[in-house]
Protein backbone atom coordinates (compact mmCIF):
# COMPACT_ATOMS: atom_id res chain seq x y z
CA UNK A 1 0.00 0.00 0.00
CA UNK A 2 1.33 3.36 -0.86
CA UNK A 3 1.13 6.28 1.22
CA UNK A 4 -1.07 9.22 -0.57
CA UNK A 5 0.99 12.23 1.40
CA UNK A 6 3.62 13.40 -1.34
CA UNK A 7 3.17 15.31 -3.94
CA UNK A 8 4.60 16.02 -7.71
CA UNK A 9 8.22 17.58 -7.19
CA UNK A 10 10.66 18.56 -10.20
CA UNK A 11 13.56 16.42 -10.88
CA UNK A 12 16.58 17.34 -13.88
CA UNK A 13 19.02 15.25 -14.39
CA UNK A 14 22.46 16.01 -16.18
CA UNK A 15 24.40 13.07 -18.16
CA UNK A 16 26.32 11.84 -21.00
CA UNK A 17 25.25 9.87 -23.63
CA UNK A 18 27.54 6.57 -23.60
CA UNK A 19 25.89 4.37 -25.84
CA UNK A 20 22.75 4.56 -28.38
CA UNK A 21 20.49 1.42 -28.09
CA UNK A 22 18.40 1.35 -32.30
CA UNK A 23 15.93 -1.36 -33.12
CA UNK A 24 13.50 -1.27 -36.19
CA UNK A 25 11.15 1.32 -34.61
CA UNK A 26 13.00 2.39 -31.63
CA UNK A 27 15.97 4.44 -30.83
CA UNK A 28 17.19 5.03 -26.82
CA UNK A 29 20.06 6.18 -25.76
CA UNK A 30 22.22 5.40 -22.18
CA UNK A 31 22.86 8.20 -19.93
CA UNK A 32 25.57 8.29 -17.12
CA UNK A 33 24.49 10.56 -14.65
CA UNK A 34 27.37 9.26 -12.51
CA UNK A 35 29.89 6.47 -13.03
CA UNK A 36 27.20 4.24 -10.37
CA UNK A 37 23.96 5.66 -12.17
CA UNK A 38 22.88 4.56 -15.83
CA UNK A 39 19.54 5.11 -17.11
CA UNK A 40 18.31 4.37 -20.60
CA UNK A 41 15.64 6.80 -21.96
CA UNK A 42 13.69 6.80 -25.47
CA UNK A 43 15.75 9.09 -27.78
CA UNK A 44 13.10 9.21 -30.79
CA UNK A 45 12.01 12.85 -30.40
CA UNK A 46 15.83 13.74 -30.31
CA UNK A 47 17.36 13.64 -33.37
CA UNK A 48 20.48 14.87 -33.49
CA UNK A 49 21.72 13.01 -30.20
CA UNK A 50 25.29 11.34 -30.34
CA UNK A 51 28.03 9.84 -28.57
CA UNK A 52 29.38 12.08 -25.58
CA UNK A 53 27.05 14.73 -25.85
CA UNK A 54 25.57 16.09 -23.05
CA UNK A 55 21.73 16.16 -22.14
CA UNK A 56 19.22 17.01 -19.11
CA UNK A 57 16.46 14.48 -18.45
CA UNK A 58 14.01 16.89 -16.63
CA UNK A 59 10.70 15.92 -15.72
CA UNK A 60 7.93 15.41 -12.74
CA UNK A 61 7.82 12.94 -10.45
CA UNK A 62 6.34 11.61 -7.23
CA UNK A 63 7.62 9.30 -4.35
CA UNK A 64 5.77 7.75 -2.16
CA UNK A 65 6.74 5.12 0.84
CA UNK A 66 5.33 1.54 0.17
CA UNK A 67 3.86 0.11 3.15
CA UNK A 68 3.80 -3.71 3.10
CA UNK A 69 1.62 -5.59 4.92
CA UNK A 70 2.80 -7.87 8.05
CA UNK A 71 4.54 -11.23 6.30
CA UNK A 72 4.18 -10.23 2.62
CA UNK A 73 7.58 -8.66 2.75
CA UNK A 74 10.43 -6.51 2.99
CA UNK A 75 9.78 -3.41 5.26
CA UNK A 76 7.96 -2.36 7.89
CA UNK A 77 4.36 -2.88 9.01
CA UNK A 78 3.91 0.62 10.94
Amino acid sequence: MADQTSSAQSLSLEGEVVEILEKPGQRRARIMIDPRAVVDISAGSITDVHLGDRVVISGSITIERVRTKQGEGPGDSR
